[in-house]
This record gives structure tokens, sequence and C-alpha cells, in this order.
């Protein structure tokens, strides 16, 4: 193992020691049962089956978002608006999954538009760095308040069902992923997510074009 593979290792280690440090910190300091918060936090989702499934629901998601920033990283590029992209690519898949009827709808089709939708929206700070030479930092952190700000409006305005308090309306069903885990929500995406993952790291590492990004 070369020393910059070490050095990643260790730095990954390092980080989540701090996180943890940090967590156990402000746990004690404001909770009145700080040793059975830590014990939740530790241990809580593998004390039941739909705990952990909860905690990969929830994984899904970074594991996309995680594998885009590494390959940008990689090009030594600088964009904080994969939050926003996220955002935006639910919202989009939301929409088609409510808008169009089961006979044209597959979850392909709406993981399609997710993505592109993702993208086009993850280009904005590029497009505003080269016309405007505005700063991709500033412009991608602060284009997430966009995302974020857009999203509520349409959960409470377009798609909003007013049967329900703060809920779109039922998503088709031909839209949804089959789940993998009975008594939890952890779906195919789960799979997707993995490809996706292993695809990313063919690309940085066993590809010309990725190998040059580095």
């Amino acid at each position: 193992m070369s020393s910059a593979k070490k050095f990643d290792i260790l730095r990954t280690l390092l980080s989540v020691l701090i996180a943890l440090g940090i967590s156990f910190i402000l746990i004690f300091m404001l909770s009145e049962q700080p040793v059975e918060a830590i014990k939740h936090l530790l241990i809580g989702p593998l004390s039941s089956k739909r705990n952990m499934g909860n905690v990969i629901e929830s994984m899904i998601p970074l594991i996309f978002t995680g594998t885009g920033v590494c390959i940008m990283f990689s090009a030594n590029q600088i964009n904080l608006s994969g939050e926003g992209a996220f955002q935006i690519g639910g919202l989009a898949a939301s929409c088609v999954a409510i808008y169009f009827t089961a006979e044209i709808l597959s979850p392909s089709s709406a993981l399609l538009v997710a993505g592109l939708a993702g993208a086009l929206f993850s280009v904005i700070p590029a497009i505003l760095k080269i016309t405007t030479t505005a700063s991709e930092m500033v412009s991608s952190l602060m284009i997430n308040y966009l995302a974020l700000y857009f999203g509520v409006y349409m959960l409470n305005n377009v798609i909003a069902d007013p049967k329900a308090s703060a809920a779109s309306y039922e998503l088709c069903e031909a839209s949804e992923l089959p789940v993998l885990l009975d008594g939890t929500r952890v779906h195919l995406g789960l799979i997707i997510a993995l490809l996706v993952a292993v695809f990313g790291y063919f690309f940085l590492y066993r590809t010309k074009m990725g190998m040059s990004c580095g």
C-alpha cells in the first residue's frame, strides 16, 4: 500500500474520530443522560431491523452525491451544489411520478429525469464562472438555498395534496422501486447506488479520461 493511500485512510479515520469526539462533548454538555444518549447514537441503528433499514435508506442518496463529488474533486474543480442538485433531482422525479400515468412511466424514467435535472442544476455555477468570473465556491454554495426554497414553494403550492398536511400528492405506483428487505424501506436504489459507486471507481482509476482528472 502506498504512503498516499495510508495517509487517506488515516485522514478518514481521524475525521471520524474528531466528529465523534465533538458529538460526545455536545451530548455531555446538553443531555441529562449522556451515557444513554451516546449508547443510542452508537448502537441504536443496530437495535432493530427497521432502524438499520432507516440508516441504509438514508445512505442511498449519499452514495450518489458522494460519487459525483469525488469525480469532480478529482478533476480539481470545486462545486458545492451537490445538496441542491439532490433536492432538484428529487423534486423532478416526484413531479414525473405524480403527473404521468402508469402506462408511460417506469422508475427508470423518473431516475433519468432526476439525474438530468441535478446535472443541469450543477452546471449553473460553472456557467456563472465562465460568463461573469463569479467564484464557483460562493455561487455553488448559495444556489443550494434557491433549490431548497424552490422545493418548498413547489411542495406548498404546486404538488401539495390538499387532503394531507405538508405532503405532495401520492406518487404513481409504477414509479416505486421494489423493496429489497421486508419490514424496511430499503429499495432497489441501494443496488443502483452501489453500481454507480463501482462505475465511478473504474472511471477514475481504470480509464484514460479518469486518470487524466487526477
